[in-house]
This record gives C-alpha cells, sequence and structure tokens, in this order.
C-alpha cells in the first residue's frame, strides 16, 4: 500500500489534495463550469467507536436461510446475492 506522496513521486498520480482539488481538476477536464457532485460520507454512529478498540479476528460469518444450498466460505463486509436457482 503507497501513501499519496510515495504515489506522486512514482508518478502514478498527477497532484495531490482532497475533494476540492480533486473538483477543480475533472471540471478542467471535462471543459464544464459547474455539475451536480454528491459526496458521500461514512456514516458515524455508536457501532463505530467499538473500532476503535481493536479489530475483530473473525473473518467469515455463517448465515442459516433454512435452504439446502452449496456451502460457500462467506467473508464479513462482502456483499452476497442468492440467486433464485438456489431456492428452487
Amino acid at each position: 500500500m503507497l501513501s499519496g506522496k510515495e504515489a506522486y513521486e512514482l508518478g502514478l498520480v498527477d497532484e495531490l489534495g482532497g475533494w476540492q482539488i480533486a473538483v477543480r481538476r475533472a471540471r478542467k477536464l471535462a471543459k464544464i463550469e459547474s455539475a451536480n457532485l454528491i459526496q458521500y460520507h461514512q456514516r458515524m454512529d455508536f457501532s463505530s467507536l467499538f473500532r476503535l478498540l481493536g479489530k475483530s479476528e473473525g473473518t467469515k460469518i455463517k448465515v442459516d436461510l433454512g435452504l439446502d444450498i452449496p456451502k460457500l466460505p462467506l467473508k464479513v463486509g462482502y456483499l452476497y446475492f442468492l440467486s433464485p436457482w438456489m431456492i428452487h
């Protein structure tokens, strides 16, 4: 994993900066004056405070849907889609 400074020094990025610099650069490249931009922020709630206390070693979860489906290792933090063919 590289820091922004290391990526810049290796020529992997054009410049360093935050949201405003990225917006300015995108507008310049697209040759537009304005655009409807959305900046997403990570939600802060009570459960987020637990991350400050340490990281869990658990990397797998068990889901019991009451169906006879192939046993696949599910990983924490991923979204899963249950295909209709698995239900029939």
